[in-house]
């Protein structure tokens, strides 16, 4: 009779576990496809790098070398940044020969090298550094590279980036989820999207005491300034480059071949068997977080000087190729722990929690300082407390909108320090991932032994 009754009741129980789990189920259909709904892709790593520059490639490039896995986004379509899509490609500054940045111009240097001779090669191609870069990353296992997806919102839960959300080629919402994220965009968006506190414009004298800044606010930065290619792709009978390019228009716009200089400082026999430069083409103020505003300025010395430049080269068989974006000296700057300030460069002491380096001169297009001060070689430490955002746990930085006033700024905007920069960033967001905490809760003094190692920073700090 018990197994008759336990017989009978077996189909009603196994209908009954078969239809809780089919509710179970497609609950959990739903819920997948709801969230499937929302995100076309969604991608996991321990560190997220959001800009593939001359910042973010180091970092993400250290990071994934530390053991780390690296999502590497990037809004272009080709890696580099500045040096592609703006032709800053004559990289200034220092240190250039250490780290991850020397291993890139060295593998520029060997197979893109347009010096001419013995020279030490200053600039490349733009494509140059699109085409190592590229192979760099591609080397890297741990980085995967997301290109054409620019960022467009930030998601958080309480003090922490809980995900990146991007868009796909297809316009189409992705996300990508990380232990730490790095904001490498060198404007400093996503920081901004993460609710951070930012900085724009120049900083009057009593926020940071600077003795050069200015008494009232203006809202004014550094000027963007266009870049171009010139190349010669004809030979032309009685050709006068030489005398064209020591015009007062062109001797102080344009570098000649990779090494040799300012055309203005060259003598005319070399110049006429030069075939490419680097040229400045002219500069516009304006308002660089606003693309369309980027656009018009560009747009405003486009017309105004490339109708007679393109004129005058092409009579002598030269043509001007343009960048495809205005070059951006200045943005937003993101408040971190630390603010450096005009009297950290100069005192050139690296402070106590020292991370990276570099050597330049206070470098403020647009404002008027005395030669001392801006022809003034200067070494100087970037501090682990500038490039941790201010009140968000998980959210680290690395380029030219590091926590710092306008005028500090103008001495570490340039690349190879950026580069350094995100070296040590990229290391130091992965050991924060690996050990499980926030990046300001690591130990930085191995962060800093570390970093001796890899030669970023001298013994002393061993």
């Amino acid at each position: 009779m018990l197994r008759r009754n336990f017989l009978k009741s077996t189909p009603l129980v196994a209908t009954g576990v078969l239809a809780s789990t089919t509710v179970d189920a497609a609950k959990k259909s739903k819920k997948k496809s709801n969230w499937q709904e929302k995100y076309s892709a969604i991608k996991n790593a321990d560190v997220i790098v959001v800009g593939a520059g001359p910042a973010g490639v180091p970092a993400a490039i250290s990071a994934a070398r530390n053991g780390s896995k690296v999502i590497l986004l990037e809004e272009d379509a080709l890696p580099g940044g500045a040096p592609v899509d703006m032709f800053v490609s004559f990289p200034c500054g220092g240190p250039q020969n250490i780290g991850i940045f020397s291993e890139i111009k060295k593998k520029a240097k060997e197979q893109f090298d347009i010096s001419g001779g013995k020279i030490h090669a200053l600039w490349f191609f733009p494509s140059t550094w699109a085409f190592v870069l590229s192979e760099m990353i591609a080397s890297e296992k741990n980085i995967t590279f997301i290109s054409g997806a620019p960022v467009c919102n930030v998601l958080k839960k309480g003090k922490r980036i809980a995900g990146v959300e991007y868009r796909n080629g297809e316009d189409k919402l992705c996300l990508a989820r990380g232990k730490v994220v790095i904001d490498c965009t060198g404007n400093g968006i996503l920081s901004e999207l993460a609710g951070a506190e930012t900085m724009f414009g120049r900083d009057v004298k009593t926020k940071f005491n600077e003795e050069y800044a200015i008494d009232k606010p203006d809202g004014k930065v550094q000027p963007c300034t266009m870049m171009a290619v010139v190349q010669r792709f004809k030979k032309v009978e009685n050709c006068q480059i030489e005398k064209l390019l020591k015009n007062d228009f062109f001797k102080k716009r344009l570098v000649a071949h990779s090494g040799i200089g300012f055309a203005k400082n060259i003598d005319d026999e070399t110049l006429k068997n030069v075939d490419q430069y680097l040229m400045w083409v002219g500069a516009r103020p304006c308002d660089t977080r606003d693309n369309n505003a980027l656009a018009a300025a560009q747009q405003k010395i486009i017309n105004e000087f490339a109708p007679q430049i393109i004129k005058d080269l092409w009579k002598e068989g030269f043509t001007l190729h343009i960048a495809p974006k205005i070059g951006v000296r200045e943005c937003r700057r993101v408040v971190g722990d630390k603010v450096i300030t005009m009297m950290d460069i100069m005192s050139e002491k690296f402070p106590e929690d020292v991370i990276s380096w570099g050597k330049y001169r206070i470098d403020t297009w647009g404002r008027k300082l005395p030669k001392e001060i801006a022809h003034k070689s200067l070494t100087f430490g970037i501090p682990f407390g500038a490039t941790v955002v201010k009140d968000i746990d998980n959210l680290m930085m690395a380029g030219k909108h590091i926590s710092g006033s306008s005028i500090a700024m103008s001495a570490y905007r340039v690349q190879p320090i950026v580069a350094c920069m995100g070296e040590a960033v990229g290391l130091a967001a992965s050991m924060a991932s690996q050990k499980g905490v926030n990046p300001r809760e690591i130990n930085v003094k191995e962060l800093q032994q570390n970093l001796v190692k890899r030669g970023i920073l001298p013994k002393q700090y061993a």
